[in-house]
């Protein structure tokens, strides 16, 4: 079976309904499984980091996820049609605990989405003064 195109009853991808049910527990299992963490959805073009961080809705352990991806290997600067990263799409939420914990891996703050902004430029506008705080923080 290929595991990169598991779906859940919905038929969303797998790790996304994972992602969405607060499940970031089951992360590290389905990637010592071979479920592949940068694996792109071929509706949405997203893979699951960029999932996690761009939905607007609630995300029951948002951050959790986010931490379990990358440590299960997911690239921090990973981007769909748009070039925007996580990064920029935690920034654009006010989320300042995922905006961090991308930072901590390293995220580039110089990368730059289809309209030429930095991920610079999404901390420093953000919603959040705690996340405009960290455009400060270097």
């Amino acid at each position: 079976a290929d595991l990169d195109k598991a779906e859940a009853p919905d038929g969303e991808p797998f790790l996304f309904f994972v992602i969405r049910h607060g499940g970031f527990l089951m992360i590290p299992t389905c990637a010592e499984a071979g479920l592949d963490v940068d694996a792109r959805d071929p509706k949405s073009g997203l893979d699951p980091l960029l999932f996690a961080t761009s939905v607007k809705e609630e995300i029951p352990n948002r951050a959790e996820s986010v931490r379990a991806l990358l440590k299960a290997g997911a690239k921090p600067d990973s981007h769909g049609k748009d070039k925007k990263t996580p990064l920029m799409f935690a920034a654009a939420r006010g989320d300042a605990e995922v905006a961090e914990i991308l930072l901590k891996a390293r995220a580039k703050r110089t990368a730059r989405d289809a309209k030429g902004r930095t991920a610079e430029t999404y901390l420093k506008n953000s919603p959040s003064e705690e996340v405009r705080a960290l455009a400060r923080r270097r």
